[in-house]
């Protein structure tokens, strides 16, 4: 759908603001909001504000992943209406209405209006939008070098469009409507991807557990998730199926601008490696790591934390050092590398990782685990018809996957400019709202 611009505009003089309605006025922030400081209320709960801009009682989105103060120094409250301000993270879009009174840390700017005609709404919306294309890191950066904090410093000095108080209502309503409608199509094709991901795992899992041939004999496997297996596959741990499983470095390396490839769980983690993107480390650096872990064409590197238990085969031939976070596993002969890749991504071996995990409160893989780890092996010559196979299946299946991840993308592409557009006055939403 198009909308149409406003008939008259002009050069606002300002970088960050560009063009705007020429009825639009700005004016610096201090004048448009200021700082409360409330105390805190035993009843209060924690607010937060989330990089998506909602800002609300961290109960109401999780409680998991926050590091809670033992003693709640310079807490205050906040109140049902106010903009707040991330200072850490307003950078990346940590800005927004607070939907819920409680209370937060210092580390946040809560602030009200002090004029009738300032929507907090539509100017946290537009403090988003310059948080997303830059702005904020670049203006923080300015006042405090290699610094992304947006304190209320320097929002006060900030200066903002303003757009009659009936047209910062109406860009809030037309957004609220319009991005409704665009949320709804995101969680459709984020569930389209979950549905075509958990078929593809499907298809891996049936694939490398019971292979091609529906009507093989099979055998009770004696693991009691893995069940039955065609009775001629060998079963067994990990660690009788290679000759080395090793972790990479265990100490923090020096990053240098010319150096040798030294390869993290960030790299693996990647779909495709590229050499411009992977940090180096001094070559003597290198020469010690590889007496433990050289890496080889044909190695497998395991995820440990973070994001554990992601396989990457090494099936290019250039040297690198590997992270801590990365184990080394050789295989014997008698298992294709290609094939443990493909069995490490089943649901079966997927489920042992969670397994251990949810044991212990420390998300990491150690080597005592990962060489327990129980596979099943087809002969080598099965195995070469089961990655055949698996290739034609797959290939289907990541063609709609891609499909679908392109078509997430230009859906939050086109939310992003259509907010933008919208609070900058780059288009007319005054008789659409």
């Amino acid at each position: 759908m198009s909308y149409r611009q406003y008939p008259a505009t002009a050069p606002s003089g300002l970088v960050h603001i560009g063009t705007i309605p020429t009825h639009w006025t700005t004016d610096r922030a201090k004048f448009l909001f200021r700082r409360m400081s409330r105390p805190v209320r035993d009843s209060d709960d924690i607010v937060t504000a989330f990089r998506d801009g909602q800002v609300t009682l961290r109960k109401n989105r999780r409680e998991d992943g926050f590091t809670n103060a033992l003693q709640e120094i310079g807490y205050q409250g906040i109140r049902k209406g106010d903009l707040v301000i991330h200072a850490m993270d307003g950078f990346a879009g940590a800005i927004g209405v607070s939907d819920s009174d409680g209370k937060s840390s210092p580390v946040y700017s809560a602030c009200v209006p002090v004029r009738p005609d300032v929507d907090s709404k539509y100017f946290a919306l537009f403090l988003r939008d310059l948080a997303l294309r830059g702005f904020v890191t670049c203006l923080t950066r300015g006042i405090r070098e290699r610094s992304t904090e947006f304190r209320y410093a320097e929002f006060k000095e900030l200066v903002l469009p303003i757009p009659t108080a009936a047209e910062q209502g109406s860009i809030v309503h037309f957004l609220d409507l319009e991005t409704a409608k665009i949320d709804t199509l995101i969680d459709q094709q984020e569930q389209l991807i979950k549905l075509l991901e958990e078929k593809r795992q499907a298809v891996i899992s049936h694939a490398v557990t019971k292979g091609l041939n529906p009507g093989v004999r099979m055998k009770d496997s004696g693991v009691e998730w893995l069940g039955e297996v065609p009775e001629h596959w060998y079963v067994g741990r990990l660690k009788y199926l290679t000759t080395r499983v090793v972790d990479g470095t265990h100490f923090t390396p020096t990053y240098v601008e010319d150096g040798v490839p030294f390869l993290r769980v960030t790299d693996i983690h990647r779909g495709d490696i590229n050499l411009a993107d992977v940090k180096t480390i001094p070559i003597e650096e290198h020469r010690e790591l590889v007496k433990r872990c050289r890496p080889q064409v044909g190695d497998i590197l395991l995820s440990k934390n973070g994001t554990i238990g992601v396989p990457r085969l090494v099936d290019w031939d250039w040297e690198f050092s590997i992270f801590v976070s990365l184990c080394l596993i050789r295989f014997r002969h008698s298992i294709q590398p290609k094939f443990a890749e493909v069995f490490f991504l089943s649901s079966q071996l997927q489920d042992q990782i969670f397994g251990l995990t949810k044991q212990s409160t420390v998300t990491n893989l150690h080597l005592d685990k990962i060489v327990n780890f129980w596979f099943c092996v087809p002969p080598i010559e099965e195995q070469s018809e089961i990655l055949k196979a698996l290739d034609v299946k797959l290939k289907d299946i990541d063609g709609l996957i891609g499909n679908s991840w392109e078509a997430l993308n230009l859906l939050r592409e086109r939310r992003t400019t259509l907010i933008s557009a919208a609070v900058t006055g780059k288009i007319d939403v005054r008789e659409v709202a």
